[in-house]
């Protein structure tokens, strides 16, 4: 699973997404179906502390399961992760449009009706969540994708709490 500038395991990677403090998403391509995706990738290697590199590793797979839990048009599809060299990948869905903080922050923001659409699709997925039993606990506006057709997308499910059924 070594990942170089061309590819990360068997997808291709085709530009860079975003960049963060841990790691870098990139938009890749399956070849094997031709499909677009993104491909998150986490530096663990860079986390000298073990304690943290596990609570990190722990926080990743959880998020990969919570959402893997999911199937539903208002939250961001998990395809798989992985783990080699010090890496860590999570092979998602990719949303075509900016995450929801970037549109507030632009110099016309939303309207109001937009925003209102918007909102109502996440209450919508997080009461989808909820019923599965899967509390995201971080939603911000970060945390959610906006697609080019106005379809609201939650990620980010790396802090969500899986409730028991028995609670």
């Amino acid at each position: 699973m070594a990942a170089d500038v061309e590819n990360v395991g068997r997808y291709r990677i085709v530009g860079e997404l975003g960049r963060g403090a841990m790691g870098v998403v990139y938009k890749a391509q399956d070849p094997a179906i031709g499909r677009l995706i993104a491909v998150k990738t986490i530096r663990l290697n860079e986390l000298t502390d073990a304690a943290e590199r596990e609570r990190m590793r722990d926080r990743l797979f959880r998020e990969a399961q919570s959402a893997g839990l999911l199937s539903h048009p208002g939250i961001v599809t998990i395809y798989d992760i992985a783990e080699q060299d010090g890496l860590a990948y999570i092979f998602m869905e990719l949303v075509n449009g900016p995450q929801l903080e970037e549109m507030l922050r632009a110099a016309q923001p939303p309207d109001k009706e937009t925003l209102l659409s918007l909102f109502r699709q996440v209450a919508v997925a997080l009461d989808y969540a909820h019923k599965k039993g899967i509390v995201h606990r971080d939603i911000k506006p970060a945390n959610i994708m906006v697609h080019e057709d106005g379809t609201a997308k939650v990620t980010d499910f790396g802090v969500a709490k899986i409730v028991s059924q028995q609670m």
